[in-house]
């Protein structure tokens, strides 16, 4: 067996230098990709508090000009929360009034990770696993309406106050 022979079979293996850049590379790619993973899921967490708010504003705005009465209702089938009205027929204006979702102001339906974990109605829980109506009565005040969401990093507590 020649002496060169001998050398290649020794150097099959990595050098330290090698696994130590190897290493550092690595590294520098996980610092440059987990921010932005965990960044996505903080902007998707926002917006899902955002459109909460917003549709807890458009509950009170129309409540407010009265023109029809108006709820906030969990459908756990679709796991979305939609502005509804109490609306009449048209066509058939002497039938009873029924309730229909807003197609003006956009269901809410949460991403993974975030969770309704508290609904208050005037202080009365609501069972945030099933579904739930909170809804205006004419001629009466605004109900106080608390949701508390929960996500990795968030926990937070939307209040609609009353309005009389």
């Amino acid at each position: 067996m020649s002496r060169s022979t001998r050398t290649s079979r020794r150097h099959r293996g990595f050098t330290l230098a090698e696994v130590l850049v190897v290493a550092v590379v690595m590294m520098l790619l996980a610092g440059l990709i987990v921010p932005r993973i965990t960044g996505l899921q903080g902007r998707r967490n926002e917006l899902a508090l955002e459109q909460i708010t917003d549709l807890m504003t458009m509950f009170a705005y129309k409540e407010s000009i009265g023109d029809q009465q108006v709820g906030i209702w969990r459908d756990p089938q679709r796991d979305a929360i939609s502005l509804m009205i109490l609306d009449v027929d048209p066509e058939a204006p002497s039938e009873p009034a029924f309730w229909r979702r807003d197609v003006l102001v956009p269901e809410v339906r949460l991403p993974e990770g975030v969770r309704i974990a508290e609904v208050l109605e005037n202080q009365l829980r609501m069972n945030t696993d099933g579904e739930w109506f909170i809804k205006s009565v004419p001629g009466e005040d605004r109900p106080m309406i608390q949701v508390r969401l929960e996500a990795p990093g968030m926990d937070t507590t939307l209040t609609l106050l009353p309005h009389s």
